[in-house]
């Protein structure tokens, strides 16, 4: 039996599949977690849900507490149950949008109010009501939404709601509990004698109306609101960066796709140029033959046709507003695109251009270097060559010595009677002479 203090006005949100574990988390750190950062009472229900729910294999998680515990409770529940999109993306696929959509128990004296559009005002959210068979109490309302951000938003007013009719005195402690009560079995079995020969009557119509139950004094709403807001509006900005991304994607590839096929044309046209000149060079060459003449110059005609019509080809789309795909598609605004691309094309050849030269300066200069080093080379040998020629005309050396040719030295060492190492040498005659004597 679920025990609450009077005044507390509880949530009951409904867990199926593959939303347990993400709400309990491994060893129950993420419903620690969330206890801890709310300050509220969270539990997974499990034994104290009605028959009904537990035969359809559904637990509840309730959370209970003050108003903005209760808040943050409440969209962190709705967080952790969705789990991060990427994963909810994956699991889809597998077990379909049951999975994504959150539900939420409330009281029947609520359903009311439940069609009212201020509850998913501003957000991409649809709410459903509906009854569960063995639970009179209560009515299950189905939350579907593609945001987190939005999903929560409408569940705390869904939960606003329920505080906003508890303080209005239209719920009672006892529209929130869970088990239906034996005077509850009695009461349904006596209004089912009396409606089996009647309609089952429509839902009735709210006592007080939504706008002027009483607002609730500590409630951040608007927060959590703004957002959601702000999360919708940085999502609309990154979609719409990406649509443009993809428009001057497309708008690239097709100023690439004309441009080439400008330049085929371009060259096309030049081709036929060519021909049609070459006809009527051999056209002015033919003599006497007046027919084969006249056939080249017709086909001389018809390649300056094409020619044309090629050129025009080539020029298609430059500075004539908006062109036609080759699918019929208008392509607009890729004027500026390919003007852009143009511009850089330019930009990027006289660059190329302007390296080219300095390269070519630079080199001009070093070739220029190269040839003055070498001619200072060549007349400084020149010049050597010169003066030792003059030095050896004078009998003179390099280093400026006198040089004696090898001829004067024997004859002057014979002359004095030395050898060339410089000791005296005595002739034959003289020594006969001093021998005989």
């Amino acid at each position: 039996m679920l025990s609450f203090q009077p005044g507390e006005v509880p949530c009951y949100i409904l867990l199926s599949g593959i939303q347990v574990p993400r709400v309990i988390g491994k060893a129950g750190a993420i419903i620690k977690e969330l206890r801890q950062e709310s300050g509220a009472t969270i539990n997974i229900l499990d034994k104290q849900v009605p028959e009904a729910l537990q035969l359809q294999q559904l637990q509840v998680a309730f959370a209970k507490g003050s108003t903005a515990s209760l808040q943050v409770a409440v969209t962190g529940l709705v967080r952790n149950a969705r789990g991060p999109q990427a994963l909810r993306a994956l699991e889809q696929a597998e077990h379909g949008d049951l999975e994504s959509e959150i539900s939420f128990l409330v009281p029947e004296k609520c359903e009311a109010y439940l069609g009212d559009e201020q509850l998913v005002s501003g957000t991409n959210c649809s709410l459903v009501a509906e009854p569960i068979e063995g639970v009179r109490r209560h009515r299950r309302v189905r939350l579907r939404g593609e945001e987190t951000h939005d999903v929560q938003v409408v569940a705390w007013r869904l939960q606003e709601l329920q505080l906003r009719l508890f303080q209005a005195a239209q719920l009672t402690d006892r529209d929130f509990e869970l088990q239906d009560s034996s005077w509850d079995d009695a009461m349904a079995a006596f209004r089912s004698k009396r409606t089996t020969t009647q309609a089952m009557p429509e839902a009735a119509a709210p006592l007080v109306p939504l706008d002027r139950l009483p607002a609730l004094a500590a409630s951040n709403g608007s927060d959590l609101e703004a957002e959601a807001r702000k999360a919708r509006e940085l999502q609309h900005r990154e979609q719409e960066a990406q649509n443009e991304k993809e428009r001057k994607r497309i708008l690239r590839e097709t100023a690439a796709r004309e441009m080439q096929e400008c330049q085929n044309a371009s060259r096309e046209a030049k081709l036929q140029e060519d021909k049609a000149r070459e006809l009527r060079h051999r056209a002015s060459e033919v003599m006497g033959d007046e027919r084969q003449r006249e056939q080249l110059l017709r086909e001389a005609a018809d390649c300056d046709e094409r020619a044309a019509e090629a050129k025009s080809r080539s020029m298609r789309g430059y500075g004539v507003g908006p062109r036609v795909g080759g699918h019929g598609r208008e392509v607009q605004g890729d004027i500026y695109e390919k003007s852009a691309m143009e511009r850089e094309a330019k930009e990027r050849e006289a660059n190329e251009r302007a390296a080219a030269e300095k390269h070519a300066k630079e080199r001009e200069a070093r070739d220029q270097l190269a040839r003055q080093r070498e001619a200072r080379d060549r007349e400084a040998r020149e010049k050597q060559d010169r003066e030792r020629e003059t030095r050896a005309q004078a009998g003179y050396s390099v280093t400026g010595r006198e040089v004696v040719s090898e001829q004067q030295t024997r004859q002057h060492d014979y002359q004095a009677g030395y050898s060339v190492t410089g000791r005296e040498v005595v002739s034959e005659q003289q020594t006969r002479q001093h021998d005989y004597q």
